[in-house]
């Protein structure tokens, strides 16, 4: 498993075209899917330049909730932004964007978009560029899904009367267990917990992890662990994916 969980939100942003007003750039500094940016009069290439104002070791990109097919992305870094490296080359297809590289590490990072023929709307509900969590062991799974969410139906001059409505898209939930974890593993897992600022609800903030698939998530409680032998942990935590 692979859990993308440094975000952008402390970084200092530049656009270089021209962004929709009731959209900037800044909406990326918003980790959810739903502040979005956008530039409606796309014709050309741009850059988006990120300045976490000190170095940071990164090995992934994402992009999420686009709305643009066929457009071509590149990853630069710098530690003078003079000077940039590229990190890759890719063509984003879908609404999700995701795309790991070499580690390596800088303080400014540039991404820069290429535009296609037909394409004239960007649109990005948020970035994550940092280092992964790439778990060494393989838990044990119990998913689920919730299928119902309470909801108003009806009003009545004495109040409210509630009830139940039910929504094909379900939000899922993830209980995960790994076992026999080490220290290098349980300290991965300490700096991830502090990041996201798990607590006894949901996290403070969201992430992406990848297991079959690529999912948008916050954890529900903390990371429960149990010295089940000498230097050697049982670890449980649980995912429920944004709606």
């Amino acid at each position: 498993m692979k859990i993308y969980y440094e975000n952008i939100k402390d970084a200092t942003l530049s656009y270089s075209g021209t962004e929709d007003v009731n959209f900037p750039v800044e909406n990326l500094n918003d980790v959810s899917l739903h502040s979005l940016f956008k530039d409606t009069g796309f014709t050309g290439s741009t850059y988006i330049t990120i300045d976490f104002g000190s170095a940071r070791t990164c090995n992934y990109f994402i992009m999420g909730n686009c709305i643009f097919e066929g457009v071509g992305i590149d990853l630069y870094g710098s530690n003078d932004n003079l000077g940039w490296n590229l990190m890759f080359s890719g063509l984003v297809s879908g609404s999700n964007f995701l795309r790991e590289f070499d580690i390596e590490t800088y303080r400014f990072w540039k991404v820069a978009i290429v535009n296609e023929p037909g394409t004239n709307t960007l649109q990005i509900g948020n970035i994550f560029l940092g280092e992964m969590l790439e778990t060494s062991f393989s838990p044990e799974i119990n998913k689920t899904k919730q299928s119902y969410f309470g909801t108003q139906v009806n009003e009545g001059i004495n109040g409210y009367r509630f009830g139940t409505s039910y929504f094909n898209e379900a939000r899922e939930v993830f209980n995960y267990n790994w076992n026999k974890i080490d220290l290098t593993e349980l300290g991965k897992w300490e700096a991830f917990r502090d990041t996201v600022k798990m607590g006894s609800g949901l996290s403070a903030d969201p992430f992406y992890f990848y297991d079959s698939e690529l999912k948008f998530v916050r954890s529900n409680g903390g990371i429960n662990t149990t010295e089940s032998a000498f230097r050697a942990w049982d670890l449980s935590t649980t995912f429920e994916t944004e709606i």
